[in-house]
């Protein structure tokens, strides 16, 4: 009778350790949206002045609040890219989204609408 209740919590808390790792993983990427990332990303590193400098964090893709085209993604996070000095000017954020639009340091209602529903982190 030990030995099976040995078990089962050991079973129990082997169930408990995958639910808890799984549930800190961000969802994967489809192909299309690393596509997309990938591409989206491109277009920001054109925009700088010293391309090769450029350092990006927390990077994700969105679809825009109203939601009507589903189609329609948005690259949002931070880019930080040294300046004609060669210093870096500090992180600022940028949007750019598969129509072509692209903002630096988008003011907060514009990120609100374009930034607002992450599809992966």
């Amino acid at each position: 009778m030990r030995n099976k209740t040995w078990l089962i919590r050991l079973a129990l808390c082997a169930l408990l350790v995958a639910c808890l790792t799984a549930a800190g993983q961000p969802a994967k990427k489809s192909s299309a949206d690393a596509a997309t990332t990938k591409r989206l990303h491109a277009a920001v590193v054109e925009t700088l002045r010293d391309a090769e400098s450029a350092r990006f964090r927390g990077e994700y893709l969105s679809l825009a609040e109203d939601g009507q085209d589903p189609a329609v993604r948005s690259l949002c996070g931070e880019v930080n890219a040294k300046n004609a000095y060669g210093g870096y000017v500090g992180f600022t954020r940028f949007i750019a989204n598969s129509e072509g639009m692209m903002a630096f340091d988008p003011a907060d209602p514009v990120w609100a609408v374009w930034c607002a529903r992450p599809i992966s982190k």
